[in-house]
C-alpha cells in the first residue's frame, strides 16, 4: 500500500511539473491556426515534422523535450502542446537544441545536435541562426530566409494565385568576433580557413568528403584544437 501510494505521489508530483512548465512556455506564446499556410507550396519549416527539443530561456531556465518546429519564414520556434500551435515570443528564450537520439528518423542525415541561437546577427537580435559548429574561438552560422513569392494569372476567365516559400540560406564563419560570408563548399572553406593543404590531408585521412553539415563540424573542431588552441 505505501509502495502504491509512492508511485502515484511521483506521478501526480511529476504531471504537476509537467504542468508547471506548459503553462511557462504558454504563457510567452501568441495561438496560431494549424492551416494558415495551406494555400502555399513548399514549407516555412526547418524541420519537416515536428520535433522534440529543449528551450533555454533568458533566467537559465531549461525546457526539456518540448514538441518543436522552426518557423524561418517568420523567424520564431512554434511549440505543439496538445492541439494548440503555439508561437513563442523569441525575447522568452535565447537557445533551442535538438538531439538526433530524440529524433532519429527525422535527423537520420543530420548532425548529432542540431543548435539554434538568437542574437548572433547583429542586424536582427530576435533572429536565430543554426551554429553548424560552436567552438570558442571560431563558430561556423548558417543564416536562413524564407522569401514570399505571389504571382497571378488567368485561367480560363478566372485569376489564380500562386503561392510559394522560397528559402535562401547564407553561411558565416566568425573567427574571434569577425564576420566573414562563405559559401558550405569545401574549396571555399578551406580557402577562408587558410593551411588548405594541411586541412585537405587531414580529410583525406579521416575520409571526409566535406560535404555535410556534420563534416564541416568535424573539420572546424579539428582546425580550432590545431590551429587556434594554445
Amino acid at each position: 500500500m505505501k509502495i502504491l501510494l509512492i508511485c502515484c505521489s511521483l506521478f501526480l508530483f511529476t504531471g504537476n511539473i509537467w504542468g508547471q512548465t506548459s503553462r511557462m512556455i504558454l504563457s510567452n506564446t501568441t495561438i496560431y491556426p494549424e492551416d494558415r499556410y495551406k494555400d502555399y507550396k513548399g514549407s516555412p519549416f526547418f524541420f519537416k515534422d515536428w520535433v522534440k527539443g529543449d528551450i533555454y530561456n533568458q533566467n537559465g531556465d531549461v525546457f526539456e523535450n518540448m514538441t518543436v518546429n522552426y518557423n524561418i519564414y517568420e523567424n520564431f520556434f512554434e511549440i505543439l502542446e496538445g492541439k494548440k500551435y503555439a508561437v513563442m515570443d523569441p525575447y522568452f528564450y535565447w537557445c533551442v537544441k535538438v538531439d538526433k537520439e530524440d529524433n532519429p528518423e527525422m535527423m537520420k542525415d543530420m548532425q548529432d545536435s542540431i543548435l539554434f541561437i538568437r542574437g548572433l546577427m547583429a542586424d536582427d537580435e530576435k533572429k536565430f541562426v543554426q551554429v553548424i559548429y560552436n567552438g570558442i574561438h571560431i563558430k561556423l552560422l548558417r543564416d536562413m530566409d524564407i522569401a514570399e513569392s505571389v504571382k497571378t494569372f488567368q485561367n480560363v476567365g478566372q485569376t489564380v494565385t500562386n503561392k510559394r516559400f522560397n528559402r535562401r540560406d547564407k553561411y558565416y564563419l566568425v573567427k574571434e568576433g569577425e564576420y566573414k560570408e562563405v559559401k558550405l563548399k569545401k574549396k571555399d572553406i578551406l580557402k577562408a580557413l587558410g593551411p588548405k593543404k594541411e586541412l585537405e590531408q587531414w580529410a583525406k585521412e579521416q575520409k571526409n568528403k566535406l560535404k555535410k553539415d556534420a563534416d564541416f563540424e568535424s573539420l572546424l573542431a579539428y582546425y580550432e584544437a590545431t590551429y587556434l588552441t594554445n
